[in-house]
């Protein structure tokens, strides 16, 4: 396109006309001039040029006219671009908005979790290993069957220096691995500042304080980098075996019948990887007279112990350990006889619920360590006598209101291995559904967890 120099239009003025200003009142009636009544603009050489390359041949009056529309729309334009500006930006700024913040899941509890049946096979060590890992199939599957959630309150096996301890090892790093896949927590037994040569305590110590490990600890503490896992704190229960042993004699703190374990020990099991601790503690020392008030001194070492784990992150199981009895200086007392009810077992916990049903760091209540030997009395069968006693806890300690979970042991030692034969159904009816079972489960041929026989 040839932007070059044009002549000018024919008719073009040589100089320009321009129309006085309007100073009138905008209410004067004057006539609305439209382009083509604008006075036209003389245009130099150059000017006339570029608008002829623009416009082509149209006459300079009909190129003026154009020019006043275009002139109008641009202005036009530059005035709505300038309000919109003026318009937003007197606009207040809006309120900022936080940002809805995405919903945090609560943590699941125990009892939250589905349980899961194991496959019933894999490869095996050997026949004890198979038998260890039918058991443990068994009852996952019972748990299935009844909707209901369990623990394994207590498990543990040889140091490697004891007679088998190296099988038994074996038999440990794959009983673990079962585990794992069933949703349920196990607790090791044990730990604490005074078990001397014990050949299932994980730890040794001197002078009551956790020093260093023993062999299981290196595949408990590979198993807890991805699983949870708990651990018996023993010492409060210590001493009962002792001559005499009652609620008139309990023993003493001082003379070492039995020990505290202080926070050292709980340090160094958290910052081994253990999640929960269990506390077992004796009914006798805790409750001298049975329906009567609970022992202070003894109370507040139970209370501190559950500070120790708190103050470590660990959550707590409360461990009533006295195996359905209670003794007294003249006789052992049965649960469920008539010196022993069901409801002498409802007060202590209900008694304990007032301590801890609002504490901080206790989420378990282990209502009683594996009941066993106990009368049929009225009911159709000793573990039906212990099924009644642990309902009776359940329905007392809701009607308080305590949501704690309650965890309840099965009859004949909580053993694992029979925990169908004695029961068949899930039997605790509680309304929050945050009851859960505990199982015990030593892989001896005894299943006594002495390990006594060496590897059978």
């Amino acid at each position: 396109m040839d932007f070059g120099k044009k002549p000018d239009a024919p008719g073009a003025s040589d100089t320009p006309h321009v129309p006085n200003k309007d100073t009138r009142s905008h209410t004067q009636s004057t006539p609305k001039q439209t382009p083509h009544d604008m006075p036209d603009v003389k245009l130099d050489s150059e000017d006339e040029s570029f608008l002829e390359a623009v416009f082509g041949d149209e006459t300079p009056k009909k190129r003026s006219a154009t020019i006043k529309i275009l002139a109008a729309v641009v202005s036009s334009l530059c005035i709505g671009t300038f309000m919109f500006f003026v318009f937003n930006n007197a606009q207040p700024e809006p309120e900022p908005t936080q940002p809805t913040p995405t919903p945090v899941e609560p943590e699941p509890t125990s009892g939250d979790r589905p349980p899961v049946a194991i496959p019933s096979d894999r490869e095996y060590a050997d026949a004890i290993d198979e038998r260890v890992h039918d058991e443990l199939v068994e009852f996952s599957q019972w748990l299935v069957d009844n909707e209901s959630y369990a623990i394994i309150g207590e498990f543990g096996w040889p140091r490697d220096i004891d007679e088998g301890g190296e099988q038994w090892r074996t038999i440990g790093e794959n009983w673990l691995r079962d585990l794992a896949q069933t949703n349920m927590v196990g607790y090791y037994w044990a730990t604490g500042g005074a078990w001397g040569n014990y050949t299932l305590a994980v730890h040794n110590s001197e002078d009551q304080v956790i020093t260093s490990v023993n062999s299981q600890s290196f595949q408990l503490n590979a198993f807890s980098k991805d699983n949870e896992l708990g651990i018996n704190m023993a010492g409060l229960e210590f001493g009962t075996n002792q001559e005499g042993y009652s609620n008139d004699n309990p023993g003493t703190l001082t003379d070492k019948n039995y020990i505290y374990n202080t926070k050292p020990n709980y340090d160094y099991i958290a910052e081994e990887g253990y999640t929960s601790v269990r506390i077992p503690f004796t009914w006798e020392r805790l409750q001298p007279e049975l329906n009567g008030p609970l022992d202070e001194k003894y109370l507040d070492l139970i209370k501190t112990s559950v500070e120790f784990a708190h103050d470590n992150d660990m959550s707590v199981m409360l461990d009533l350990h006295n195996y359905g009895e209670y003794d007294t200086a003249d006789d052992t007392l049965k649960l469920g006889s008539s010196a022993l009810p069901h409801s002498a077992l409802v007060d202590v916990w209900e008694r304990l619920s007032a301590v801890f049903g609002q504490s901080e760091g206790v989420v378990m209540y282990g209502i009683m360590n594996e009941p066993r030997s106990l009368d049929a009395e009225q009911w159709a069968s000793p573990a039906a006598n212990w099924e009644a006693a642990s309902q009776s806890v359940v329905s007392a300690l809701r009607a308080l209101d305590d949501e704690s979970e309650i965890v309840i042991g099965g009859y004949n030692w909580a053993k694992l291995s029979t925990w169908s034969r004695y029961h068949p159904t899930a039997w605790i009816d509680d309304p929050l559904n945050n009851t859960i079972y505990e199982a015990h489960h030593y892989w001896d041929s005894d299943t006594s967890g002495m390990y006594t026989g060496g590897y059978q």
